[in-house]
C-alpha cells in the first residue's frame, strides 16, 4: 500500500475552515482551500497568481456542482467567477509552487478533469465539454498524467469523492417512499440519494420566510425548484402552481435536503423516507 503525507497552513488559524494552503511532500504543487469570502487573503499568498488549475464546487446538501478551468494567473481569475458565477460557495486552486506549469499543461490538466468529473455524480457546469484532447507529445504526456495523479489526490484529501455514475440497472436499487401523503420515492447509490423521476417536489410554505433563519429555507427551496425547472429537470404540475413533478432522477447529498425539497418543509431524512432509518441502523 502506497502512503502519502501532506503538509497543511493556515493563515487564519482562529477562522480555520475558511483558508488553508497544503502541499504533498516531495512534490512542487501547492494547492490552496479557500471558501468564496476568503479570497482578499489568498490573493496575499505566495504563488497564488502562478499558473492554475481550480475547481469550483458548492458545499450545500443540494446535487452536488463543480467548475473546472485554468488560468496564466490563478486567483486574480478567481476574482471574476466571484462575481460572474453564483453557485459556488469554495474554491480548491492548484499551482506548481516553482510556477513549472505553463499554459500547455493547464490545457491538458482542463481537458483531463473535465473528462474525469463528466462521469461522476457532480453537475459539470462547464459550458464547453473539453472533447479534444489537446495535441502533446509523449513524453510530456507523461509528466502531465503525473501532475493529474497528485492532484486528484489533493482533490481526495479534501473531500472530494469521485463517485462514478455506475451502470447498475435501477430495478436492482431498494426504494424507499416517501411519508406524511408526499408522492416522492428515493433510492440510495454509492453513497448518493436520488429522488426517483415523476417525484412530486413542493413550494415551501410562505410561512417559512418569517423564520429566524431570515428566509434562508424558503429561498433556497425556492432557487432550486426554479434552477430545476429552467433546466428541463422538472415542469410544474398542472393547475398546481405550488408543485412540480421531477423529470429525471435527481441525486442530493444527504436524505434531508432531499425530503425538505419534496415536502417543502424542514425534515429529517431519516425518518421522512419509510424504512431509510434501517440501513442507518446497519451501518452503525
Amino acid at each position: 500500500m502506497t502512503t502519502k503525507s501532506l503538509s497543511f497552513y493556515y493563515p487564519e488559524s482562529s477562522n480555520a475552515s475558511s483558508l488553508k494552503i497544503f502541499k504533498e511532500i516531495g512534490t512542487a504543487l501547492t494547492g490552496f482551500y479557500f471558501k468564496r469570502s476568503s479570497l482578499p487573503e489568498v490573493v496575499k499568498e505566495p504563488n497564488a497568481e502562478n499558473y492554475a488549475i481550480y475547481f469550483l464546487f458548492d458545499d450545500s446538501d443540494n446535487e452536488p456542482i463543480v467548475y473546472i478551468g485554468q488560468s496564466t494567473n490563478g486567483v486574480n481569475r478567481i476574482k471574476e467567477h466571484v462575481k460572474l458565477k453564483e453557485f459556488w460557495s469554495y474554491c480548491i486552486m492548484i499551482v506548481s509552487d516553482n510556477n513549472s506549469f505553463d499554459k500547455s499543461a493547464i490545457d491538458y490538466l482542463e481537458y483531463h478533469f473535465v473528462q474525469k468529473f463528466k462521469n461522476t455524480v457532480y453537475k459539470l457546469e462547464n459550458v464547453d465539454g473539453r472533447n479534444k484532447e489537446p495535441q502533446i507529445d509523449i513524453f510530456t504526456r507523461t509528466t502531465y498524467n503525473n501532475y493529474c495523479n497528485q492532484i486528484a489526490f489533493l482533490l481526495e484529501a479534501n473531500g472530494i469523492d469521485f463517485l462514478e455514475k455506475k451502470s447498475s440497472k435501477e430495478k436492482d436499487f431498494q426504494y424507499f417512499d416517501a411519508s406524511k401523503g408526499v408522492k416522492a420515492k428515493l433510492y440510495l447509490k454509492d453513497d448518493v440519494f436520488f429522488v426517483c423521476k415523476d417525484s412530486v417536489i413542493t413550494l415551501p410554505n410562505e410561512s417559512s420566510k418569517l423564520w429566524s433563519d431570515e428566509g434562508k429555507f424558503y429561498n433556497k427551496l425556492v432557487n432550486k425548484l426554479n434552477h430545476l425547472i429552467e433546466e428541463g429537470k422538472a415542469k410544474l404540475k398542472d393547475n398546481d402552481s405550488t408543485k412540480a413533478i421531477l423529470l429525471e432522477n435527481i441525486p442530493f447529498k444527504s436524505p434531508s435536503s432531499a425530503a425538505e425539497l419534496c415536502s417543502g418543509s424542514s425534515e429529517n431524512g431519516w425518518q421522512f423516507w419509510k424504512g431509510l432509518s434501517s440501513i442507518r441502523k446497519n451501518e452503525d
